[in-house]
């Protein structure tokens, strides 16, 4: 920094203006997170520690998203988890206070593959992601099939 001279960092204004907001919303249990149908961004706790930040056009859905993952897996329970959200006006404002509250908090799950709307995730021949190994997915169980001869009407 020059002697004398005013340097305005707008980035960490912005970082600090936006925690600040967001952290000044009531954490929620993420099975209940009354979330708006808006863009936003979001912070994931387990037992009060930051372990993800996301960014979506849709809180109320994505929340929903991220419950119904750990509902499913082993390893977690969803009464560890918590979160709080801020709509924005515009998604690109998403975007921005996205990647500065990840810089801010270096959530654990962040680059897992927790949040990850990959396709082709969970096919034959792909290696799990990190967040799938920390907390495997349950066992789903096989469907049953009705015998051919019931279908039939016959005994």
């Amino acid at each position: 920094m020059a002697l004398g001279r005013f340097r305005f960092n707008f980035t960490k204004a912005v970082q600090d203006q936006f925690r600040d907001q967001l952290e000044s919303q009531p954490q929620r249990p993420l099975a209940d997170a009354h979330a708006p149908e808006e863009p936003g961004v979001y912070v994931l706790y387990r037992d009060g520690h930051v372990v993800y930040v996301g960014k979506t056009p849709n809180l109320s859905k994505r929340l929903r998203e991220h419950a119904n993952r750990i509902m499913n897996a082993l390893g977690i329970s969803i009464e560890e988890m918590s979160c709080r959200h801020l709509a924005v006006d515009e998604e690109w404002m998403a975007e921005a206070a996205e990647k500065l509250m990840i810089q801010a908090y270096e959530p654990d799950w962040q680059g897992s593959g927790f949040g990850g709307h990959t396709p082709g995730s969970g096919r034959p021949g792909l290696r799990p992601r990190e967040w799938d190994r920390m907390f495997p997915p349950k066992q789903q169980q096989p469907i049953q099939r009705r015998s051919r001869t019931r279908e039939r009407g016959k005994p």
